[in-house]
């Protein structure tokens, strides 16, 4: 943000882009790129969704049943479809983390 009739130095000396605030040229082939990912990323997000759902839903079943372990994580839309979030009672993070690298299985606290 600038006031209107403010003047202020530029960080750069150069062309005239960015009104003459900053030099350079936008970076097209970075905003081609972006723009291809994200593209990509979006496509077939129904389908990416509904697996994840998938997954979470298994691993919830078969953790919700144990005794010391305490799932805050519910199965519906108002949580994230890939995060499932628990604990176990009496034991720390760091060490459940490390249990299940094991498994090569990576989560984090």
């Amino acid at each position: 943000y600038k006031k209107r009739g403010r003047m202020i130095a530029p960080l750069m000396s150069g062309g005239g882009q960015e009104k003459a605030l900053r030099s350079g040229t936008e970076n097209l082939p970075a905003i081609a790129s972006m723009a291809k990912a994200l593209r990509l990323t979006l496509e077939n997000e129904e389908k990416k969704v509904a697996q994840q759902k998938a997954i979470k839903e298994k691993i919830y079943n078969h953790i919700s049943k144990r005794s010391k372990l305490t799932v805050f994580s519910k199965l519906n839309d108002e949580f994230a479809p890939h995060i499932l979030c628990f604990a176990i009672s009496g034991v720390r993070g760091e060490t459940i983390v490390h249990a299940f690298e094991n498994y090569d299985i990576y989560i984090s606290t």
